[in-house]
This record gives structure tokens, C-alpha cells and sequence, in this order.
């Protein structure tokens, strides 16, 4: 039951290209924020990457 939400946990999740935009958009400003930094960026600092087209 909790497998999907421990995997989403463990190993994050892909987003669209729009919110990547976004947050790439917005870098210095989440940067800046300890909790919008957690939150949007990847542990490292760098921007995540947007989902692949299928």
C-alpha cells in the first residue's frame, strides 16, 4: 500500500517541461529560499529535469 509513496519518496518524480521552465525561471529566488530550495530543486542545487516526451 505505501510502495508507490516510498519509491515517489526514495527517488523523486519526473515533472513537466512548464514547471521546469519555471524553476529554472525562478532559480536565484528558490535558491535563496531553504524550503523553496528543498522543495524545487535537486539536493545538489541544480534545476531538475523536465519529463521526457514518450
Amino acid at each position: 500500500m505505501f510502495d508507490p509513496a516510498i519509491q515517489l519518496s526514495d527517488n523523486g518524480f519526473d515533472i513537466s517541461p512548464r514547471l521546469a521552465a519555471a524553476s529554472a525561471d525562478s532559480a536565484q529566488d528558490l535558491i535563496a529560499d531553504d524550503d523553496a530550495r528543498t522543495y524545487f530543486l535537486n539536493p545538489d542545487g541544480t534545476r531538475p529535469r523536465p519529463l521526457a516526451p514518450a
